[in-house]
């Protein structure tokens, strides 16, 4: 039986995000939520492939990323080029329906940025104090991570630090959030500070002292920030995201930092896979972080939802207003689901090519 099949390209992919508004971004995120929820409390985990890769001759590598969900089900190809060449990843989303029809193929590159960074935000949206915000590098992920808290609350936030290795790139990529962003950002302050090595971490403890909301977007195998810099802070209680990190030997969290707050504050740290965390998350095994003290992103979704009495009131001052960790190490489900919420849109809007009959 034939099908309708859309094809987005890289720049019908831009083209969509640049319009997105405030309930398209909120549209999607409730998408995410769902995904989560079901990988969690619908035994969807036991469904889920863990991603594989190869390596040829070359030393070009192609990663492949599979997904299933009762809505359909979708692969991920990434390339990644060999030491040397060009450093650019180029990625590709195919995505089925619950009968395995295929009903689209996505340039994912931008994609995946923007599915990363909406992870961070379905924390970031419910949270009280969002006026300071450090952001820790300044590729695409800290971009999306930037467009996407300026749609949702740029009213609240008053300024924004970037640090990153190369302050012509963090320049740059602020120029492109301004640009994009429009009116929104105007009366928000970018600082932009280079931050080459340790020797310059001094530079910047101020700011992260000062900081509601700490974004971390970058491979980093040392941690970012000491915890001492936090503790010595009159803003005791903050919204830390780290999505940069992937392999056990890279970390952005001081593991000592975790350790303080699972143990001390008895809090547990927020994560979009638990079985994930301890194969990718350096950070979360170096602190030798209990499951006790993991909960899944779909987890939260639940104990949301059903949750009563005094109990809501305790849970929602957490998120909004106390001290929260976000870990993520990517999904298949999240590039299935918002992949295919994203071809929906596409759909409604006329964008992309769109065959009637594939």
């Amino acid at each position: 039986m034939a099908t309708d099949f859309t094809v987005l390209s890289d720049a019908a992919v831009q083209a969509l995000f640049r319009a997105f508004t405030k309930d398209d971004v909120k549209f999607m995120a409730e998408a995410l939520r769902s995904a989560f929820h079901a990988y969690s409390t619908a035994e969807e985990s036991k469904y889920q492939l863990h991603r594989s890769a190869i390596t040829r001759p070359s030393g070009r590598t192609t990663l492949f990323m599979p997904s299933t969900l009762e809505i359909g089900s979708s692969v991920k190809m990434v390339g990644v080029p060999a030491p040397g060449e060009d450093s650019t990843l180029r990625c590709t989303l195919t995505i089925c329906d619950n009968i395995g029809q295929c009903i689209g193929v996505i340039n994912a590159g931008e994609f995946t940025a923007f599915r990363t960074s909406l992870g961070a935000m379905l924390i970031f949206d419910q949270r009280t104090r969002v006026g300071n915000i450090v952001i820790f590098g300044a590729g695409k992920q800290a971009f999306w991570h930037l467009r996407l808290a300026i749609i949702l609350r740029g009213k609240n936030i008053e300024c924004i630090t970037v640090i990153n290795r190369s302050q012509a790139r963090g320049s740059q990529m602020v120029h492109r959030v301004k640009q994009e962003c429009g009116n929104a950002a105007d009366h928000i302050v970018f600082h932009i500070v280079e931050a080459g090595d340790k020797s310059r971490e001094h530079t910047y403890h101020g700011d992260i002292q000062c900081a509601d909301v700490i974004f971390c977007t970058t491979p980093s195998t040392e941690p970012l920030f000491s915890t001492e810099v936090l503790a010595a802070s009159s803003q005791s209680k903050r919204y830390i995201s780290a999505i940069g990190s992937y392999r056990l030997d890279m970390q952005e969290i001081p593991p000592d930092y975790l350790q303080w707050y699972t143990k001390l504050e008895c809090r547990e740290i927020l994560v979009d896979s638990g079985e994930a965390a301890y194969l990718e998350a350096g950070e979360i095994v170096k602190a030798d972080i209990k499951p006790e003290h993991i909960l899944e992103m779909g987890q939260l979704v639940e104990r949301e939802r059903t949750t009563t009495g005094e109990a809501v009131r305790s849970l929602q001052d957490w998120l909004e207003n106390d001290n929260v960790v976000y870990k993520s190490v990517g999904l298949g489900i999240m590039d299935l689901a918002l992949g295919k919420a994203l071809i929906d849109l596409a759909r409604e809007r006329g964008v992309g090519v769109r065959l009637v009959d594939f």
